[in-house]
C-alpha cells in the first residue's frame, strides 16, 4: 500500500513539474503586451515559429509615407507568419532572440555596408547575417522595394521561415554615368564632414552629387579637422587660414577651408565644378592634388529701412524730425516701407542731394519710395510682384543686391534664397530662415514688430538712426550694414539644383 501511495505521489510531482516548465517557456525577453500578441498568435505550421517576434526597423528620420507604408508590412508580416510583428525605430532597442526586418537605410551597420554603394532608384532584398536587408538609399526606393518584397517574396512565408537564404532580388536604376571615383575612390565612400555654420554648403554638395551621378553621400557634423580620418570631403572655417579659400588633398582626405562662409562656399562651387567637368563622361574619375588657393572677396552695402506714418493732419515736429533723419542717413541704398501718398512729397522733397529718388505705387493711396547713392550704383530698378515690390540694386563692383518689401497686399510671399526680405506684423515660414535684423516702430500706443530675413546676407551692424513716436504719428529708420554670406556662385549653383 505504501509503495502504490509513493507511486502516485511521485507521479503527481512529476507532472506538475512537467506543467510548470510548460509555463516557464522563454520569452526572449519579450513585455507582457507583447508576450500576449505572441501568445495569442495562430500558429500555420506545426513545430516551432522561427521567432518569438519580428522586428521592421525603419531609419529615425523616416518621413510620414515610409513609417505608414511600414506598419502595412509590419501587419502583412504578421499575418501571413502568425508571428507578432512590430514597427521599431533604429533608435530603439530590439529584444534578443527576435528577427529584424531592417528597412530602408538604417544605422545598423549591416544596412551601410549593403546599401554603401546603391544609387538613386536602386533598391535590393538580401538575407546577411540573420536579417533581410531591404530598400534602397531613397524612401521613394524602399518603398518599390516594400512592394517587390509583399508580392514576390512575403507569399511563400508561413510559421516556419519568412524568406529562403537564397531568396533575394536586387533593382537597379539606368544611370547615364557607370563609375565615379574621388582621388582612386568610389564616391560613395566618402563622407562630408561639415561644422554647423556649413551646413548648408554640405546639403547642396550632396545634392549635385546626387543629381549628376545619383550616389547619395553621408555626412557628420564635426567641430574640427581630424587627421585619422580618411575619405572625408571637410568643410572647415579657419580663422587662421589668412584672406584665401582652398581646396587641398591632405590625410586621404578632400579639405576646403576658408576664414567664412563666403570663402568656403566659392571652394564648394570650384570643387563641385571639377565634378562636373568629369560627370558629363561615361566614367567619371576626379583627382584632387595638393593645395589649391582661391583669391576673393566680399561685397557688402550700407542699407536702411525707413518707416513713417500719420493720421493725415499735419505734425509739423514730426516733419522736421523727420526731415533732419533723412539728412543723417548715410546708407547706399534707404527702402521705405509702404508710406502714404501724402507723406511721399516730404521724402522726395528731403532726399539728400547725393541720393536719387524713385518710387513704386503700391494701391490703396501709399507708395514705396527708394532712395539711392547716385554713385555707388550702376542700375537699380523696382517692380512690383508676388505681393511684394522688388528692389534690384547693382553696385559699381558689380554685385547685385535684391531686396523685397511686403507691399501690404493680401498676395502670398514666396522666400527666395538670393534676398533680403522685409515683412512688417507677420513671421515668415517655419523658422528655417534666418532672421537678421528686427525694427520696431509706431505711435505711443501701438508699435508694429518689422521683420528683415535672408539667408544669403548677414547683418554685421545695425543700429537706429532715428526714432519718432507720437500720439497719431511715427517715424524711425534703421540702418543695417549687409554683407553677403555666401559667394554669389554658389548662390547660382544653388539655384540650378532647385
Amino acid at each position: 500500500m505504501r509503495r502504490y501511495l509513493f507511486l502516485v505521489t511521485t507521479l503527481l510531482l512529476a507532472f506538475c513539474f512537467l506543467t510548470s516548465c510548460a509555463s516557464c517557456k522563454d520569452d526572449g525577453g519579450l513585455d507582457k503586451f507583447e508576450q500576449l500578441i505572441v501568445s495569442t498568435s495562430p500558429p500555420e505550421d506545426d513545430g516551432e515559429p522561427f521567432a518569438s517576434a519580428i522586428y521592421v526597423v525603419i531609419p529615425r528620420s523616416s518621413g510620414f509615407e515610409l513609417v505608414a507604408r511600414a506598419q502595412l508590412l509590419a501587419d502583412a508580416v504578421s499575418e501571413k507568419t502568425g508571428i507578432a510583428t512590430f514597427l521599431k525605430y533604429d533608435s530603439e532597442q530590439t529584444v534578443s532572440g527576435t528577427f529584424e526586418i531592417l528597412l530602408g537605410y538604417t544605422s545598423r551597420l549591416v544596412t551601410k555596408e549593403n546599401f554603401s554603394a546603391l544609387r538613386q532608384g536602386d533598391y535590393i532584398c538580401r538575407y546577411d547575417r540573420g536579417y533581410i536587408v531591404l530598400g534602397g538609399r531613397t524612401e521613394s526606393a524602399t518603398i518599390d522595394a516594400i512592394d517587390k518584397f509583399e508580392s514576390d517574396i512575403l507569399p511563400g512565408a508561413s510559421y516556419a521561415a519568412i524568406m529562403s537564404k537564397d531568396a533575394h532580388f536586387e533593382v537597379y536604376a539606368d544611370h547615364e554615368i557607370d563609375e565615379f571615383t574621388l582621388n582612386g575612390y568610389p564616391i560613395y565612400e566618402y563622407t562630408v564632414a561639415y561644422c554647423k555654420e556649413s551646413y548648408e554648403i554640405a546639403d547642396v554638395i550632396s545634392k549635385y552629387v546626387k543629381k549628376y551621378s545619383g550616389y547619395t553621400l553621408s555626412h557628420k557634423q564635426e567641430n574640427s579637422y581630424d587627421p585619422q580620418t580618411s575619405r572625408c570631403i571637410w568643410l572647415l572655417l579657419d580663422a587662421e587660414g589668412g584672406n584665401a579659400a582652398s581646396i587641398a588633398s591632405k590625410d586621404g582626405n578632400i579639405v576646403l577651408s576658408a576664414p567664412d562662409l563666403c570663402g568656403l562656399s566659392l571652394a564648394a562651387t570650384i570643387f563641385t565644378t571639377q565634378l562636373g567637368e568629369e560627370l558629363s563622361k561615361e566614367s567619371a574619375h576626379v583627382r584632387f592634388d595638393g593645395n589649391r588657393v582661391l583669391s576673393y572677396s566680399k561685397s557688402g552695402v550700407e542699407l536702411s529701412f525707413g518707416f513713417v506714418d500719420n493720421t493725415g493732419k499735419t505734425d509739423f515736429n514730426m516733419l522736421l524730425g523727420f526731415a533732419d533723419a533723412l539728412d543723417k542717413t548715410k546708407s547706399d541704398l534707404i527702402c521705405f516701407y509702404p508710406v502714404k501718398n501724402s507723406l511721399v512729397d516730404d521724402i522726395k522733397r528731403n532726399c539728400p542731394t547725393t541720393h536719387t529718388y524713385i518710387a513704386t505705387d503700391v494701391g490703396n493711396d501709399m507708395s514705396l519710395p527708394v532712395l539711392y547713392k547716385t554713385a555707388d550704383f550702376s542700375s537699380v530698378y523696382t517692380e512690383r510682384r508676388d505681393g511684394t515690390v522688388w528692389v534690384s540694386a547693382t553696385a559699381k563692383d558689380g554685385k547685385t543686391w535684391r531686396v523685397r518689401i511686403d507691399d501690404g497686399s493680401d498676395e502670398p510671399i514666396i522666400y527666395h534664397s538670393d534676398e533680403i526680405l522685409l515683412l512688417s506684423g507677420s513671421r515668415l515660414g517655419d523658422g528655417n530662415i534666418d532672421r537678421i535684423a528686427i525694427a520696431e516702430y509706431g505711435t505711443h500706443s501701438e508699435k508694429t514688430e518689422n521683420m528683415i530675413y535672408s539667408e544669403s546676407a548677414t547683418c554685421s551692424r545695425s543700429e537706429t538712426v532715428a526714432e519718432y513716436s507720437g500720439k497719431n504719428s511715427y517715424y524711425g529708420i534703421l540702418s543695417l550694414l549687409i554683407v553677403e554670406r555666401y559667394h554669389e556662385s554658389f548662390i547660382i549653383l544653388k539655384d540650378t539644383l532647385k
